[in-house]
């Protein structure tokens, strides 16, 4: 459970970004994707965007007044902030539930697993 800051609800596949610079997490976002991060800063807001009007963010550290939250609430997107170890909890690829209302995030499926 984290801190729920818009009034949206949606599933979607997590992408799990740490860094802003890493275009090959990036690469992975599209429309209705869930991004996971530690938290966001004005660099993050064109990361942000990528996910539409259909995605969500979920970060470990923030609140309502965080930047993210802001951008966030201006998409019209699902956000949660402030979920502890959100960004191990989950990984590329599982499809998860989140609930920007009432600041629940849920596993409903995790990713598929790739033969080595």
């Amino acid at each position: 459970m984290g801190i729920g800051v818009t009034p949206f609800i949606t599933k979607g596949r997590v992408v799990v970004v740490l860094d802003p610079h890493n275009t090959q997490a990036i690469a992975n976002l599209k429309p209705g994707s869930v991004l996971i991060t530690k938290t966001t800063d004005p660099t993050w807001a064109p990361i942000i965007t990528a996910v539409g009007g259909k995605g969500a963010l979920v970060t470990e550290i923030g609140g309502p007044l965080a930047h993210g939250a802001i951008v966030a609430r201006d998409l019209g997107i699902a956000c949660v902030q402030n979920v502890p170890g959100v960004t191990k909890r989950f990984k590329t690829g599982d499809l998860i539930e989140v609930d920007g209302k009432n600041g629940a995030v849920t596993l409903i499926k995790e990713a598929e697993q790739t033969p080595n």
